[in-house]
């Protein structure tokens, strides 16, 4: 019997390597539990907030954008267009005007006398400074026709910046004559130096001389 008993014993040795491994595979099998436990764990706190937000999306009301609105909207935010600049002053051309003439007394005795004073009024309407000079021719019906051809004064130099107005009195020294009893006819004629061309000229006639000079 004691031979039977013998042979029927199971004898379970455990040596450091199967310690070993037997660790490993309740380390393993702990890792695996706590894992299924965790997903577990997330899948109801995870269905509990997605079912949270979807009630909150379905309760969000959807607006509807009226397109009357819209434009009318956009038109507001439109930027206001600029004023338009103002058109310039200039109009291309220039305007000119002989505003007075005296003539005076040089010597009585000789029956001689000349230019006292010139006024004249420009109005540069051009897109650039003038530069201009302004001829003066003096006559009476007692004269020679040439004289009408030659200029009797000269004003030189006279510049009047774009779209400006220009409003002056030269003091004369020449333009002599005679017979001072007889009434004088003066022309002026104002040209541009800087393309030597005509801008304009004016007469007055029967000038009668005053004054002594």
């Amino acid at each position: 019997m004691e031979g039977r008993q013998s042979e029927s014993e199971i004898v379970i040795k455990i040596t450091p390597r199967n310690l070993e491994r037997l660790i490993y595979i309740l380390i393993i099998l702990g890792l695996l539990i706590f894992s299924i436990v965790v997903f577990n764990k997330k899948s109801a706190d995870c269905q509990t907030t997605c079912n949270t937000t979807v009630e909150k999306k379905a309760e969000t009301p959807v607006k509807t954008v009226d397109k009357t609105e819209t434009k009318a909207e956009n038109k507001t935010q439109t930027p206001a267009e600029e004023p338009a600049e103002e058109e310039s002053d200039s109009s291309g051309t220039v305007e000119f005007l002989l505003t007075d003439v005296k003539l005076c007394t040089l010597n009585e005795t000789l029956d001689k006398g000349r230019f006292d004073t010139v006024t004249v009024s420009i109005k540069n309407g051009l897109d650039r400074q003038l530069n201009a000079k302004m001829e003066l021719y003096l006559w009476d019906s007692n004269d020679d026709e040439t004289l009408q051809d030659y200029p009797a004064q000269k004003i030189e130099k006279i510049k009047i910046l774009a779209g400006a107005p220009f409003t002056h009195t030269y003091k004369m020294t020449g333009g002599m004559f005679t017979e001072l009893d007889v009434g004088k006819t003066v022309k002026a004629v104002l040209i541009d130096t800087e393309l030597n061309k005509k801008l304009g000229e004016q007469t007055k006639v029967s000038i009668k001389t005053s004054g002594d000079c």
